[in-house]
């Protein structure tokens, strides 16, 4: 990681992205070693890349480490300049001459970094990573050495000179999306600096390249810029060019460039020759441990069976004999729409509700019915799509189909969600769009996400902050006094916690 901050190995011929060599004239030619394409003007600079280590490898400690590196050796340097002094560059055989110097013009963007350059790492991270980072930094910075605040809530930087304390800033993406919105009228020290180094964790979060989001973090200056994500590559081609795109990586920071020289040799030349071209490339920007790299433990899974109590068990045959007969006909129903998928899986929440906080949970739902809903008869206005959704958070279903982040978090980023302004807005084909994606282009958002054969009658409604999201009742809060005895599962849960103590779990 540090020697990816050094920026370009341009002497070191392959291992990199760009090379230099000696033209038959004496002049020079940076070559690009993806296309073996030339050119006469250095390409820009370039310092970062992707740390993509599997899950539980120590991405965050590394991240830690790199941030407290910076106050380990020539730190007043460091900090002064920006940027690290590269290493000793051995001359390449293949050059009859020095190299150029470097160039003396500097563009607009360089000059913005170099006037107004701060010595501060920033961080952004989803509103849910903030209390673990925070409690990573704690663990394994020594207590003073490094100070570090977070840009989040009522807790915001107003300044550059406020900044300039701080060695690390933590921020959210709702918090960058949010302040890129109103620039034009609220200045951001996010964006009237250049940081010394801004890193994305979880960074597959930006990997639509239309949404705010995206453009708010690639709108931030930096000298280094880092991507944490174990997935950098989800479901397209398109996911890594955005990732690129964030890292400025010439020439593929711009989507044309990695269409041409990546998609669209896919399609002339093959498979094998497009992929061939793609892990070279993914290889020269990603750093990624195998789990292979550590000793671990092995894993062990332990399963234990539970027995319902005898008023557990009669309540749970009650509920569960109209839903199989339910959902078996749903199976048997020719069509399978999304209200038909819904209402089969809202039954299916029901017992699993049930086998996790048991007669607790029955006393405060109200009966449903078990009848087959039509789809064709669903009138899709706000109230229906909010319980909707309520069917689909505890499955994790709540993404945004764009951005990929999750719009019930920027009431928990302190963004200025009032009460009757709407979060998101799900389809009737159970599409969620958060509202930030949503206003950028209202009209045409629907035909964009809509997965279903009848695009032509789906429809889109908001969920309002009036009716908040509803959130599972604890076992031990009941509206009767007399009193509910403990869900089995959650007997067990406390007996196994109990009887290992302290131990870490």
């Amino acid at each position: 990681m540090l020697r990816r901050e050094c920026g370009w190995r341009l002497y070191d011929p392959q291992s990199d992205l760009w090379r230099i060599d000696s033209s038959s004239l004496g002049s020079h030619l940076y070559i690009n070693n993806l296309t073996e394409d030339a050119q006469i003007d250095p390409p820009p600079q370039f310092r970062g890349g992707i740390l993509a280590d599997h899950m539980g490898l120590g991405k965050t400690l590394s991240m830690i480490a790199l941030i407290a590196s910076d106050y380990s050796h020539n730190m007043n340097e460091t900090m002064q300049t920006g940027s690290r002094a590269p290493p000793h560059i051995p001359q390449s055989r293949h050059l009859a001459i020095a190299p150029p110097p470097l160039p003396q013009r500097r563009s607009e963007h360089e000059n913005f970094r170099l006037l107004n350059s701060a010595k501060t790492t920033l961080l952004i991270v989803p509103p849910s990573l903030l209390q673990s980072w925070e409690a990573q930094l704690a663990e394994h910075l020594h207590s003073g050495k490094i100070l570090w605040t977070k840009h989040h809530g009522s807790q915001r930087l107003r300044d550059q000179e406020e900044l300039q304390r701080y060695g690390l800033v933590i921020t959210t993406f709702q918090t960058v999306s949010s302040e890129y919105r109103k620039l034009a009228s609220v200045p951001s020290v996010l964006f009237t600096v250049s940081w010394h180094r801004v890193i994305l964790d979880e960074a597959h979060c930006i990997r639509n390249r239309n949404t705010i989001t995206t453009k708010a973090v690639c709108a931030i200056e930096s000298a280094s810029r880092w991507a944490m994500t174990g997935t950098p590559l989800q479901n397209r081609l398109t996911d890594f060019a955005t990732l690129l795109q964030f890292l400025d990586v010439y020439p593929y920071s711009k989507h044309s460039v990695f269409e041409a020289h990546i998609i669209d040799m896919w399609k002339a030349q093959g498979e094998e020759a497009a992929i061939g071209r793609l892990k070279k490339l993914v290889k020269i920007l990603t750093l990624r441990r195998s789990r292979a790299t550590i000793q671990l433990p092995e894993r062990v899974d332990h399963i234990q069976h539970l027995t319902f109590s005898p008023v557990e068990l009669i309540r749970y045959r009650d509920i569960e004999a109209p839903i199989v007969e339910m959902l078996d006909a749903t199976l048997e129903h020719e069509d399978q729409s999304a209200g038909i998928y819904l209402h089969a899986l809202s039954k299916i929440n029901t017992l699993r509700k049930f086998c996790n906080l048991g007669l607790s949970e029955l006393a405060l739902q109200p009966e449903e019915s078990n009848t087959l809903p039509n789809i064709s008869e669903i009138q899709w206005y706000p109230k229906a799509a909010g319980h909707a959704f309520e069917a689909l958070a505890p499955l994790g279903e709540t993404a945004c189909a764009l951005c990929s982040l999750d719009p019930s978090a920027a009431s928990e980023d302190g963004l200025s969600l009032t009460v009757g302004s709407p979060l998101a807005h799900l389809t009737r084909c159970l599409r969620l769009i958060c509202d930030c994606c949503y206003q950028q282009n209202p009209r045409g958002t629907l035909a964009s996400v809509c997965i279903c054969d009848m695009q032509s009658s789906c429809a889109l409604a908001a969920i309002s902050m009036s009716r908040p999201v509803s959130t599972v009742a604890s076992p031990r809060s009941t509206p009767f006094t007399e009193p509910v005895e403990q869900p089995t599962k959650i007997q067990a849960l406390a007996a196994e916690l109990g009887a290992h103590g302290d131990e870490k779990r």
